[in-house]
């Protein structure tokens, strides 16, 4: 049984020309070139006429068969984290599925998440790697005056990303400045007065062990 959780409508006959609307598509997925393998996920970048380059999330289940009967699909908590984000005013990839594949019994067998590539944009962690061979500190304090500000919007919106490290965060780089657009937040979280400083502690933490970003970062969090 295919259960559809989100399927934008400008791309459904794309999707359904491609013939990836089924079952068998998404259990025994072959389009495009998987780029990561994991026990618990699969990553393949593809090319879809009429919808360009996707990034498709394969989530397979919970080992624990009680937990995930009663736990959302992570394709699902994927897709409403990226949905909050946006409404936070944070630049994200367009959705295109969030499905999943299941049992008879409801239970999941498959998760599938689809977005749209974000044009002109890489990963802050290659953008890093980049620097410590050729340092660029105007384009090093620019990204992290973004990374602050996008945290404030995440954390005034009382959201924790959860997993907010530098493979996490596409940069596109503009006339005036950069946009970062935070994706892959699974474990996304809303905050309480709880909660709240441990959340933001968290989100802030792995930016803090990155060495390049480390200085300018408590120099603009110093009080």
């Amino acid at each position: 049984m295919l259960k559809l959780y989100y399927l934008n409508p400008t791309y459904q006959k794309a999707l359904t020309d491609a013939g990836v609307l089924s079952e068998e598509a998404i259990l025994q997925w072959s389009c495009g070139q998987r780029i990561i393998k994991k026990n618990w996920a699969d990553v393949f970048r593809a090319d879809i006429d009429g919808l360009g380059t996707v990034y498709v999330k394969r989530y397979f289940p919970q080992r624990n068969c009680l937990l995930g009967a009663f736990r959302n699909t992570q394709a699902l908590r994927e897709y409403r984290n990226s949905a909050t984000m946006a409404r936070l005013g944070l630049a994200q990839p367009e959705p295109v599925l969030a499905a999943a594949v299941c049992n008879r019994f409801g239970l999941v067998k498959c998760g599938i998440y689809m977005m749209r590539e974000v044009e002109y944009a890489e990963s802050l962690d290659k953008i890093l790697e980049r620097m410590r061979k050729t340092p660029d500190n105007t384009l090093l304090e620019v990204i992290v005056d973004e990374l602050i500000r996008v945290l404030a919007r995440l954390h005034g919106g009382h959201f924790c990303h959860w997993d907010f490290k530098p493979r996490n965060l596409l940069v596109a780089q503009q006339a005036d400045g950069v946009v970062i657009t935070p994706i892959d937040s699974r474990s996304g979280k809303r905050m309480c007065l709880l909660t709240r400083r441990a959340y933001i502690k968290r989100d802030y933490k792995f930016l803090l062990e990155e060495p390049l970003l480390r200085p300018y970062m408590e120099r603009r969090l110093r009080p």
